[in-house]
């Protein structure tokens, strides 16, 4: 902050004040006379307000960084979520195990988690059937061999912990007589009934089962 007034020569008429260092200045001609108006002021960076200004800004600055940060953070999160619990799913169907059902976060993988939940539903629900057909008798209805089989270790089980357990076994009489003479037709017909008769006469934790042509048993 020095303002000086020199002549046509340049030589120094009045002069006040002091800029030291690395400074602006201006020169103003002063009308005819020659002479010229010097003023000069030290270079300064960062005034006071505009420290504070600075400042703000960079704590404003900061502030954005961490909102935006931060809902990245969450965003990734989620999307984590989604993609590990699809990860999941598709882990268990090829296991054959049971699907727990996407409940995605964002609409992005809604369509794909309806999709794999829908062939998660159609997968149970066929492997349940075919688990059924395979313990199961298509004409009678009965359990089969097969279920008998895997049942009978648990009543042999509560057997040899003094549990009162009972083994019927039981075929038909003449069977072949009457495939013979009627047809097979008829010989279903008759298993069939038979088999209605021993589900009527069994209760709910009995097994009644057919092993194999004429041949049932009762457990």
């Amino acid at each position: 902050h020095a303002i000086t007034l020199v002549d046509a020569e340049g030589g120094t008429i009045v002069s006040q004040g002091n800029a030291e260092g690395a400074s602006r200045e201006v020169r103003l001609p002063v009308g005819n006379t020659g002479w010229t108006l010097v003023a000069q002021a030290p270079v300064q960076w960062l005034t006071r307000s505009g420290g504070r200004q600075v400042v703000a800004g960079l704590l404003t600055l900061a502030a954005v960084l961490l909102v935006l940060v931060a809902g990245m953070l969450r965003l990734r999160r989620a999307m984590l979520t989604d993609i590990v619990s699809t990860r999941d799913a598709l882990a268990a169907l090829g296991r054959d195990e049971p699907v727990p059902r996407i409940v995605p976060r964002y609409l992005e993988f809604q369509p794909a988690a309806a999709d794999i939940n829908l062939i998660a539903l159609h997968l149970q629900e066929q492997r349940a059937r075919l688990a059924h057909l395979s313990l199961t008798d298509p004409l009678t209805g009965l359990p089969n061999r097969r279920a008998f089989e895997g049942h009978f270790p648990q009543a042999l089980g509560m057997a040899e912990r003094q549990h009162p357990v009972a083994l019927v076994m039981l075929d038909i009489d003449h069977f072949k007589r009457i495939n013979d003479r009627y047809g097979h037709g008829v010989g279903d017909q008759v298993l069939q009934a038979l088999a209605h008769s021993l589900k009527d006469l069994t209760r709910r934790a009995d097994l009644a089962a057919r092993l194999a042509g004429d041949e049932f048993a009762v457990l």
